[in-house]
């Protein structure tokens, strides 16, 4: 296989001349990898809960896509953020539920009774798998407004971090629909959504192209 490769190599720098070695490293050798910083690097260390709320219109098209998205997320979050514990889904879900009032509360209140002093909060704007011109094609996209609270700093209740994300698949158009595809690309924006997301919080590395 090595001998191939450089066999292959040598043709290129041939044909090409010295403009081969000008050539990026991804037509050579693959899709190269850059690095990005965390935008945010606070959630290392800290007790965290992941707070979703979302339009009614969402709600009644997707049921399960708040707590899918919240799973995939704090997965992640868990696996990436050194030290960075996850409060319980259902513990969050049950605060949510049982005060009607939990928007209007101060966060310092909302983490007293979450025991968390950071909370991740996600506004769901938009979900859609349908192409919206009408043509019945799917493309799923989510857009999300998220800000970052900390409990234990000096103003817990104003944002300390505010980004957001918005996810379009498939990236360069849309696919026809039928029950699999709809299935299957629900379950990748769920899926990429709770990735961007978390990327935000960690270092990382993607493709050039990405």
């Amino acid at each position: 296989m090595k001998k191939q490769f450089v066999v292959i190599l040598a043709a290129i720098l041939m044909l090409s001349g010295c403009n081969a070695l000008q050539y990026p490293a991804y037509v050579l050798f693959g899709g190269s990898k850059v690095k990005v910083k965390a935008e945010y690097e606070g959630l290392t260390g800290q007790s965290t809960a992941l707070m979703l709320i979302s339009r009614p219109g969402i709600d009644f098209e997707f049921p399960l896509a708040k707590i899918e998205l919240a799973l995939a997320a704090n997965s992640l979050l868990a696996a990436k953020i050194e030290g960075c514990t996850l409060v319980d889904q259902q513990k969050v879900d049950d605060i949510q539920q049982t005060n009607l009032d939990w928007m209007s509360m101060p966060f310092s209140q909302l983490g007293d009774k979450l025991q968390a002093n950071r909370i991740v909060y996600v506004d769901l704007i938009q979900f859609t798998m349908n192409e919206t011109d009408g043509s019945g094609l799917l493309r799923g996209r989510l857009v999300a407004a998220v800000s970052v609270y900390e409990i234990d700093g000096k103003s817990p209740d104003g944002p300390v971090y505010e980004t957001e994300i918005a996810v379009t698949l498939p990236k360069y158009g849309p696919t026809f629909m039928n029950n699999g595809t709809l299935e299957k690309f629900y379950r990748m924006v769920i899926d990429k959504f709770a990735l961007e997301l978390a990327r935000k919080f960690y270092d990382h590395k993607v493709k050039a192209d990405e």
